[in-house]
């Protein structure tokens, strides 16, 4: 167990040197392969089988985050940091609880004549803190004040502009390719299921656009070399069962078909169905065609 005087002493030694901080507008996406790779070695050395889930337990990972990323001297302090927030806060909760505060701010209270209403306000204020604070401690395990701004960062460069590309249709572009699943050879095809498992067990729930974006803007990760390996990516996380073609083989009419999907998968391509289509006939899983005319 770390002692609180070597949790202040790492803490001290790690944000010494955050006014070298560029905002982490000079990190390049090789620069986040680099660290994704740091990242899932020292996951599976050291967080890989512990089920170990109590606060105490991390706020130690945080700060052995801070011990061993302080150490890699080929990063930069926003790369370490980039590290510290995908191991401990990936999705930034602390900063998005943050942007929700209503809180009045020193300023405002300090303009305020009446004394009174003045003591009222900072009261206010400090329940707001604390209850900020436990909020975050409840979803992290922790509270790090210092971690907010960079986390504002992160979210600024990387989440907010992954989430408003997420939120396009790339389906049309990506389904409309030509392709031809018979020439994929069996090595191809369980190496592409292995990637599945991997992105699944890393993702949890799949939506059919972020699966998209994540094969067009982020295929340096996956390592997908072809469209046909692109295509069966995306069938095995999104559509394993062929539902998109089994309710195009159940209806008669495109108007149906397309009602169908969209109650019950919620996305809609017409090009999808004719991709599982050629990958049905090619790998011969008509079988799994429920209701075949």
């Amino acid at each position: 167990m770390i002692t609180p005087y070597a949790m202040e002493a790492i803490k001290n030694r790690f944000y010494q040197y955050a006014v070298k901080t560029k905002n982490m507008k000079e990190v390049t996406d090789d620069r986040i392969e680099a660290i994704e790779a740091v990242l899932a070695n020292y996951r599976e050395r050291f967080l890989d089988g512990d089920t170990k889930t109590g606060s105490m337990y991390k706020l130690e990972r945080y700060y052995n985050a801070l011990r061993y990323i302080d150490g890699k001297r080929e990063f930069t302090f926003d790369e370490k940091m980039i590290f510290v927030i995908k191991l401990v806060d990936p999705e930034c909760k602390m900063y998005r609880l943050y942007r929700a505060l209503d809180i009045t701010t020193n300023s405002e209270i300090a303009a305020i004549e009446d004394k009174k209403e003045q003591a009222a306000a900072r009261l206010k204020q400090e329940i707001t803190i604390n209850e900020f604070q436990a909020a975050v401690r409840s979803e992290l395990g922790f509270y790090e004040g210092k971690l907010i701004k960079f986390e504002e960062h992160y979210f600024k460069k990387f989440i907010k502009e992954f989430v408003d590309k997420c939120s396009k249709d790339y389906g049309n572009a990506f389904f409309s390719r030509e392709r031809d699943f018979s020439k994929m050879i069996p090595a191809q095809y369980m190496r592409v299921r292995s990637i599945v498992s991997d992105y699944l067990n890393k993702v949890g729930t799949v939506d059919p656009k972020t699966v998209i974006f994540h094969v067009i803007y982020q295929n340096n990760l996956l390592k997908l070399y072809s469209v046909e390996e692109q295509l069966l990516f995306f069938i095995l996380a999104v559509d394993p069962e062929l539902d998109y073609l089994n309710i195009y083989d159940d209806e008669c009419m495109w108007d149906k078909i397309e009602e169908r999907i969209r109650e019950e998968k919620e996305y809609f391509n017409k090009d999808l169905i004719f991709v599982e289509k050629d990958y049905c006939e090619a790998f011969g899983l008509e079988n799994k065609r429920k209701n075949l005319w």
